[in-house]
């Protein structure tokens, strides 16, 4: 396993905030200019009910800012669309990788299986990922339970915990870091410890 993907790992839920914070900013950018557009469109609306000769130049200067101001706000519509889209994929693929180490997916399964579920996965009208109207974590619970049974790994009976590839015994982990806190420790977990985890998880690409 590489630095690389360790890097990620521990910068992902920075980026899902980094989302957030530039949500709030595009979306306070549209207020601002939905309301100047509005404002200006009054502006000439009224200018145009009393125009005289000598104020046309002024209603064309109006019209000439609300045509500028419109483009900015579209502009901006633009770019939250990309970013509300940006933070949709991370909630997605975040749910999905948790749901499917909760699992104990075989790990060369892995990979089949997300792009399997991942292809059905919709957006509510909060930008939640669902299945069939199902959170990712109530739906992977019922479907890894019935047709997706033969993905899963045969849980461990011999009363000793989970143990990593290299003997090392699993620690009180049962599933994904779900919050920066619980990323911040898993990553400071010793090497062993860590991939131990890593595989009790079913969820190789965690380790080092």
């Amino acid at each position: 396993m590489t630095t690389e993907t360790t890097d990620t790992t521990e910068t992902s839920t920075e980026d899902a905030s980094g989302l957030k914070n530039k949500n709030r900013e595009l979306h306070g950018i549209i207020k601002s200019l939905e309301a100047k557009v509005a404002k200006l469109t009054d502006d000439v609306e009224e200018a145009a009910d009393n125009a005289r000769a000598e104020t046309g130049t002024e209603l064309d200067k109006a019209n000439r800012q609300i045509t500028k101001l419109t483009k900015e706000r579209d502009e901006a519509l633009t770019r939250a669309d990309k970013s509300d889209k940006g933070l949709r994929e991370f909630r997605a693929s975040n749910a999905l990788t948790t749901a499917i180490a909760a699992a104990n997916v075989h790990s060369e399964d892995v990979a089949l299986v997300s792009k399997a579920l991942r292809a059905d996965i919709e957006f509510d009208d909060n930008g939640e990922p669902t299945i069939e109207g199902k959170s990712i974590e109530s739906y992977t619970k019922s479907f890894f339970a019935s047709a997706g049974k033969k993905y899963v790994r045969a849980a461990d009976h011999d009363g000793g915990g989970a143990s990593g590839s290299d003997g090392s015994k699993a620690t009180r982990w049962s599933k994904l870091p779900q919050t920066q806190a619980e990323w911040a420790e898993f990553n400071s977990l010793d090497t062993a410890e860590r991939n131990a985890v890593a595989d009790s998880l079913g969820a190789p690409q965690l380790k080092v």
